[in-house]
């Protein structure tokens, strides 16, 4: 049998927060709480991109502006070419809230 494939999630989301670490203007870009919860056993990351530098936490981080749901698969897509909407069109993200806020993360492209 193969051997489950590692999970991008984390990487990703550690790459996040060093991004916001050297670039804090792009907490006013989104100027949310994004909570992504990734299906699988992956688990769920709280991004505060609303207030101070920004934060990236591994957890649920209480209430968020907007709920992203999504694969990890999908996950590394949106990563890579930070096009939600192609996703959010073929069904393979969910956003609850502030979708206003979730058409502004494009600040994960790059990062995978």
């Amino acid at each position: 049998p193969a051997a489950p494939k590692a999970a991008k999630a984390p990487a990703i989301f550690a790459a996040l927060g060093e991004r916001l670490a050297k670039n804090p203007g792009w907490v006013k870009e989104v100027a949310a709480v994004v909570k992504f919860v990734v299906t699988g056993p992956d688990g769920t990351w709280t991004a505060d991109l609303k207030n101070g530098a920004g934060a990236v936490k591994e957890g649920d981080g209480g209430k968020a502006d907007v709920t992203v749901k999504l694969s990890d698969d999908t996950l590394a897509a949106l990563a890579k070419d930070g096009n939600l909407r192609d996703l959010y069109q073929h069904g393979q993200i969910r956003v609850d809230g502030d979708v206003r806020a979730a058409t502004r993360l494009t600040i994960l492209k790059g990062l995978a």
